[in-house]
């Protein structure tokens, strides 16, 4: 049930810190920049329709009001629902339009749909006080004394899912407070986790520039009755500064991202010169878009602020057409710093539509002497890149006020992320419930890789109006290493074996009593076992790091009393190595004795030997041809130390 608790009283200071932490306001325009109206005792008055359900705890309301030449009583009145709830009387003695603007501190229930009336009257029906001109409004400032507390588990998202595959995982969405819950979900591309060297700078597409610029014309007459200068203006060169291009300090993008745009850099800004709200946007056609529909969405809007607007609106439209923007698909508060370039990300993207054009831009009120309104130094793109809306309804060309410039407005697009998806984008949760969303992790068209994004939660809950849930998601394609080993030890795991994507895989080496590691084949080719990172030898472990392909690990293991490993002071040539048919062997002898040479295999056996008797540079064949395909020992016997060469047969 209604509230009808209608207090013009000092509000209390529990209202008033209430206020502090649940603020939210509604704003509703009426008039226009080129229209003005007489007022006399009859009045004028403007009806609007409650967006919401609110506890009112301040209205406000701005009138731009001029009086007739010897002065007048301007009475101001809002009603909700025909009860009087605000009224205010204004004397005024200037014939130049101003702003007035008039509060009320009250404690009012409002729902949706209720009806909104501004009315203001002079004191005779024969002759008008003065007139009311330009974009007035009537603003409710309040909140909810309900509000909903929305939790979300789990807090993340951490799968893995095979090349082509579906996952399907649950996420709760619970409401702790006392007010209704309203949701909407979207999904945003992320950086990995501690992304070094990720690029700051934009892919930049600059439309339009070899489109003719718009041709000046006198259409607009800038002479309004009972108005002086009420058009936007650019400020003169004796008052503005030039101020340097200022890029956005925390605009981190994908390398997938282009930046569309008319405008080239920051030239200057454009303003009400008596203060004023007005809208403006850069628009989009299928000419400038073709190559992004379907495939990219609006992401962020960039636009350069020069003074800070006190108050300012992003505004998305799609599917318009030459001075008509389309349905407003977007609108949000922001609240941009003076002399920058400012970055707005969107609560949701905003997918390209094929074939429909889409403007971007924004509103903004400024106060008297302020040029909020960022542009370049032209010339106008034409039909393109500067349109302006002064009265709420009617969209014009600013090169038609004898403003030749481009808006600084960039829209910042990103290819659509389709991978993760929801049964439900959208719902509604009672206090004390709780709602279970299905979201489908789809791999049918993705490579394998890890793919990081964040599930965005946007809702009416004021504490936490967006959730993030961030989504780590590897797609793993079937990878397998097949380890073996000769006879006289052991590999663990073994045989053909299972890993992850990206994932690491580790194996033991473990060689028998008596024996030891003597070579080890990645892919079929031997690591050093003394440089090799992946191998270590004190814990008899080797690594894979990363797997992203198949592999394969060979270990052959030596007898430790086979053969002993000598230092090497002197060269022995063994070749060809593998060997099919026969050896030759080489080396220098300038002992006393008669040097043998022996070749074993990895059990111990000598299986060939030879005997020199010769010293100086010595060249031995050795035939290999009857012997069967393995790992071989070569080592010199003498009272000169040569190295112990392994050699492979392969016959």
């Amino acid at each position: 049930m209604k509230k009808s608790i209608f207090k013009i009283t000092i509000i209390m200071l529990a209202i008033a810190s209430n206020i502090c932490a649940q603020t939210t306001e509604e704003v509703y325009e009426f008039g226009g920049t080129n229209v003005y109206y007489y007022i006399y005792l009859g009045g004028k008055t403007w009806e609007f329709e409650a967006r919401n359900n609110m506890i009112i705890h301040t209205i406000e309301v701005k009138s731009i009001l001029a009086s007739r030449e010897y002065g007048g009583t301007f009475n101001i009145e809002v009603s909700i629902e025909d009860s009087l709830v605000a009224k205010w009387s204004q004397y005024i003695n200037d014939v130049y339009f101003k702003p007035y603007y008039h509060t009320k501190d009250i404690s009012y229930e409002i729902l949706q749909g209720d009806k909104i009336v501004y009315k203001i009257y002079g004191g005779s029906y024969s002759s008008f006080v003065g007139g009311i001109k330009g974009v007035n409004y009537v603003k409710l400032i309040g909140g909810s004394d309900q509000y909903p507390a929305l939790a979300v588990t789990p807090e993340s998202f951490k799968e893995t899912v095979e090349q082509g595959g579906l996952l399907t995982r649950t996420f709760n969405i619970s409401n702790h407070g006392e007010g209704e819950l309203h949701f909407t979900l979207g999904v945003r591309h992320a950086n990995p986790p501690n992304a070094a060297g990720m690029k700051t700078d934009h892919h930049t597409r600059i439309i339009g520039l070899d489109v003719p610029a718009a041709s000046v014309s006198s259409s607009m007459d800038p002479t309004i009755k009972l108005d002086y200068l009420k058009e936007p203006v650019k400020r003169e060169e004796a008052v503005f500064e030039k101020s340097a291009r200022i890029q956005p300090q925390s605009a981190v993008v994908y390398d997938d991202k282009d930046v569309i745009h008319y405008d080239s850099e920051n030239d200057g800004a454009l303003g009400l010169k008596d203060g004023g709200t007005f809208h403006v946007a850069a628009r989009f056609t299928p000419e400038e878009l073709s190559d992004y529909y379907d495939e990219y969405s609006i992401e962020k809007v960039l636009v350069y602020i020069k003074d800070q607007p006190s108050d300012a609106q992003i505004e998305i439209w799609e599917g318009g057409s030459l001075g008509n923007p389309g349905n407003k698909v977007y609108e949000q508060s922001f609240f941009p710093p003076a002399d920058s370039w400012y970055e707005y990300e969107l609560a949701a993207p905003i997918p390209l539509i094929n074939g429909k054009e889409y403007w971007i831009g924004y509103r903004v009120t400024h106060d008297a002497d302020k040029f909020s309104a960022g542009c370049d130094e032209g010339p106008m793109v034409a039909n393109k890149g500067g349109w302006i809306n002064e009265n709420g309804s009617e969209w014009n060309q600013i090169a038609d006020l004898d403003l030749n410039y481009n808006w600084n407005i960039r829209g910042i697009l990103g290819l659509n992320l389709t991978w993760i998806s929801f049964d439900s984008a959208a719902g509604t949760v009672q206090p004390g419930n709780n709602t279970n969303i299905t979201v489908t992790f789809d791999a049918t068209d993705l490579e394998p890789d890890v793919r990081y994004a964040n599930i965005l939660i946007s809702s009416n809950d004021p504490e936490n109006p967006v959730v993030t849930v961030p989504v780590e998601l590897t797609v793993n394609k079937e990878m397998s290493i097949i380890a073996s080993t000769d006879d006289n030890g052991s590999i663990v795991p073994s045989g053909e074996v299972e890993v992850e994507y990206d994932h690491d895989q580790v194996f033991t080496i473990t060689p028998d009593e008596g024996f030891r590691v003597a070579y080890i084949n990645i892919d079929g080719n031997e690591i050093n076992l003394e440089t090799d990172e992946n191998w270590d030898a004190e814990s008899g472990q080797y690594t894979f790091s990363n797997v992203t392909e198949a592999h394969t690990i060979e270990v052959g293991f030596e007898n430790t009393n086979a053969i002993d490993d000598v230092a090497t002071k002197n060269e022995l040539k063994v070749y060809p190595n593998p060997a099919k048919n026969e050896l030759w062997i080489e080396f220098n002898y300038q002992g006393s004795d008669r040097p043998l040479i022996i070749l074993q295999n990895m059990q111990g056996q000598t299986v060939k030997q030879n005997r020199v008797n010769e010293t100086g540079s010595i060249r031995q064949r050795m035939s290999t041809h009857n012997l069967a395909s393995g790992i071989y020992l070569l080592a010199v016997k003498c009272d000169q130390e040569f190295p112990v060469k392994k050699v492979v047969i392969e016959n």
